[in-house]
Protein backbone atom coordinates (compact mmCIF):
# COMPACT_ATOMS: atom_id res chain seq x y z
CA UNK A 1 0.00 0.00 0.00
CA UNK A 2 1.57 3.31 -1.22
CA UNK A 3 1.70 6.03 1.76
CA UNK A 4 0.60 9.11 0.72
CA UNK A 5 2.05 12.65 2.42
CA UNK A 6 0.01 15.04 3.74
CA UNK A 7 -1.56 17.67 1.63
CA UNK A 8 -3.08 20.78 1.67
CA UNK A 9 -5.72 21.91 -0.96
CA UNK A 10 -5.45 25.76 -2.25
CA UNK A 11 -8.61 26.60 -4.11
CA UNK A 12 -8.71 29.79 -6.60
CA UNK A 13 -11.41 32.00 -7.68
CA UNK A 14 -12.41 34.43 -10.37
CA UNK A 15 -9.82 35.48 -12.70
CA UNK A 16 -6.81 33.74 -10.26
CA UNK A 17 -7.87 30.61 -11.77
CA UNK A 18 -6.25 31.32 -15.06
CA UNK A 19 -2.97 32.93 -13.78
CA UNK A 20 -2.77 29.55 -11.64
CA UNK A 21 -3.82 27.49 -14.28
CA UNK A 22 -6.85 25.86 -12.49
CA UNK A 23 -8.94 25.83 -10.10
CA UNK A 24 -7.22 23.48 -7.43
CA UNK A 25 -3.98 23.06 -6.45
CA UNK A 26 -2.78 20.21 -3.93
CA UNK A 27 0.48 20.73 -2.31
CA UNK A 28 2.71 18.94 0.02
CA UNK A 29 2.02 20.44 3.60
CA UNK A 30 6.10 20.01 4.07
CA UNK A 31 6.39 22.72 1.55
CA UNK A 32 3.52 24.65 2.92
CA UNK A 33 3.55 24.84 6.82
CA UNK A 34 1.49 27.89 6.76
CA UNK A 35 -0.28 30.00 4.33
CA UNK A 36 3.02 32.15 3.30
CA UNK A 37 4.97 28.94 2.86
CA UNK A 38 1.97 27.66 0.98
CA UNK A 39 2.24 31.31 -1.37
CA UNK A 40 5.58 31.05 -1.88
CA UNK A 41 5.18 27.58 -3.36
CA UNK A 42 2.31 28.34 -5.07
CA UNK A 43 3.72 32.06 -7.08
CA UNK A 44 6.45 30.28 -8.95
CA UNK A 45 6.49 32.75 -11.72
CA UNK A 46 6.51 36.55 -11.50
CA UNK A 47 2.85 36.81 -13.07
CA UNK A 48 1.67 34.55 -10.12
CA UNK A 49 3.65 36.67 -7.47
CA UNK A 50 2.31 39.73 -8.71
CA UNK A 51 -1.26 38.59 -8.41
CA UNK A 52 -0.83 37.84 -4.53
CA UNK A 53 1.74 40.17 -3.43
CA UNK A 54 1.88 44.12 -3.75
CA UNK A 55 4.96 45.38 -4.28
CA UNK A 56 6.43 45.22 -1.03
CA UNK A 57 6.04 41.68 -0.11
CA UNK A 58 2.50 41.99 1.15
CA UNK A 59 -0.54 40.45 0.54
CA UNK A 60 -2.64 42.75 -1.99
CA UNK A 61 -5.33 43.97 0.50
CA UNK A 62 -7.83 43.55 -1.88
CA UNK A 63 -7.68 39.65 -1.73
CA UNK A 64 -9.82 37.39 0.73
CA UNK A 65 -8.27 34.53 1.86
CA UNK A 66 -9.98 31.76 3.89
CA UNK A 67 -8.71 28.62 5.99
CA UNK A 68 -11.18 25.77 5.94
CA UNK A 69 -13.92 28.55 5.40
CA UNK A 70 -11.84 31.18 8.31
CA UNK A 71 -10.61 34.39 7.35
CA UNK A 72 -6.81 34.22 7.67
CA UNK A 73 -7.50 37.87 9.22
CA UNK A 74 -8.69 36.61 12.20
CA UNK A 75 -6.51 33.82 12.49
CA UNK A 76 -2.63 34.23 12.16
CA UNK A 77 -1.86 36.33 9.12
CA UNK A 78 -0.01 34.31 6.72
CA UNK A 79 1.74 32.89 9.65
CA UNK A 80 -1.79 30.68 9.74
CA UNK A 81 -0.49 27.19 10.53
CA UNK A 82 -1.61 24.62 7.84
CA UNK A 83 -2.78 21.11 8.91
CA UNK A 84 -3.35 17.91 6.57
CA UNK A 85 -6.31 17.90 4.66
CA UNK A 86 -7.10 22.17 4.94
CA UNK A 87 -8.03 23.84 2.49
CA UNK A 88 -6.89 27.26 1.56
CA UNK A 89 -9.65 29.64 -0.70
CA UNK A 90 -8.37 32.90 -2.51
CA UNK A 91 -10.82 35.37 -3.58
CA UNK A 92 -10.51 38.49 -5.64
CA UNK A 93 -13.02 41.21 -5.17
CA UNK A 94 -16.20 40.83 -7.20
CA UNK A 95 -17.21 44.01 -8.70
CA UNK A 96 -20.48 44.69 -10.87
CA UNK A 97 -24.41 44.60 -10.38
Amino acid sequence: MMETSPKVEARFYGSLQKVFQGKVRQVDLGKAPNVRGLFEVLCSSPERRQELFDGHGHIRSNLTILRNGRNIEFLSGLDTKLNDGDTVAIFLPVYGG
